[in-house]
């Protein structure tokens, strides 16, 4: 960008000559249309001091845009000759814009800048118009399928990234069931498992009763259906037994307690006797409940029947 000075020392209906003018640089000769008040497509802009930027025109090609021109746009530095005034049915080249040349000289009886960088002629020119336009067209289509290509790609990966993580999502909510039924069915193996030996403990406490049950019986059958009258009374003496031997032990033993009397010095016999006591009918209440023999199956049959 560069700030350029514009001044003027020629003016007709045909046209303004002046100079262009950059600090560092050479000045160039410029045509423009004349001044007709600043109005817009007919009249030269203002004379002063203005920033010259690069620009691409689709109609002129390479060329510079004026900025900031007061009450003026678009005003363009491109390749041209004449700057006639339309609206009087001359001949022109520019609108507003500067023609800039390296030489002022005659063109059809009209003066013009010459020489104009890149002027090849109204049919060349817009030859290079047409070209650039195409080229243009071409770049803008290249670029949409570049941009829509971009945009299609971004979609489709956005659709494998979510369909990947729902995928990953029902994965692990299928391990987290297949997990969950498995400690269900480990819970229920050992509910079962506890079952059944709490029902196998029932069924052993129920044969223990039913043994015992059974061995009183029949040992109330033998005691009163022995095959000879003798043996009923054997089998009751034998069932007495033990009870009179423990009763007598024990009254034995508290008529020696009673008969000692209260006397000092048959305190610690007194004492004894009651261990002794203690010991007898632990022993002989044992004894007797304990060899009563349980079966824990069923009773034999008798030998022979009747």
């Amino acid at each position: 960008m560069r700030t350029a000075l514009l001044i003027r020392d020629e003016s007709s209906d045909h046209g303004t000559l002046g100079a262009l003018a950059a600090p560092g640089g050479p000045a160039l000769h410029v045509m423009e249309p004349p001044w007709r008040g600043n109005a817009r497509n007919r009249s030269r802009i203002p004379p002063g001091a203005y920033r010259v930027l690069p620009h691409v025109s689709p109609r002129f090609g390479r060329s510079a845009l004026v900025a900031r021109v007061p009450g003026r746009s678009h005003i363009l530095v491109h390749a041209g000759n004449l700057g006639g005034d339309a609206a009087l049915g001359l001949r022109t080249h520019t609108r507003g814009c500067l023609l800039p040349g390296t030489r002022r000289g005659w063109r059809a009886g009209r003066r013009c800048a010459c020489c104009s960088p890149g002027w090849r002629g109204s049919r060349s020119n817009s030859a290079s118009s047409t070209r650039f336009r195409w080229r243009t067209l071409m770049l803008d289509a290249l670029l949409a399928v570049l941009t829509g290509g971009a945009t299609g790609l971004l979609g489709a990966a956005l659709s494998f990234a979510t369909d990947f993580l729902a995928r990953r999502q029902r994965h692990a909510q299928e391990v987290e069931l297949r997990r969950l039924d498995a400690e269900m069915a480990r819970i229920e193996a050992e509910g079962a498992a506890r079952a059944a030996a709490l029902e196998a403990e029932s069924e052993r406490d129920a044969a223990r009763w039913s043994a015992m049950e059974a061995s009183y019986a029949e040992a109330a059958r033998r005691w009163s259906a022995g095959g000879h009258p003798a043996l009923v009374w054997v089998d009751a003496a034998r069932g007495l037994l033990r009870p009179v031997l423990t009763l007598a032990s024990l009254a034995l033993i508290a008529a020696i307690y009673w008969s000692l009397g209260t006397w000092a010095e048959t305190v610690a016999m007194q004492e004894r006797i009651v261990d002794t006591a203690l010991y007898i009918a632990t022993t002989c209440v044992l004894w007797w409940f304990g060899a009563r023999g349980v079966s824990h199956g069923a009773p034999a049959a008798p030998a022979g029947g009747r």
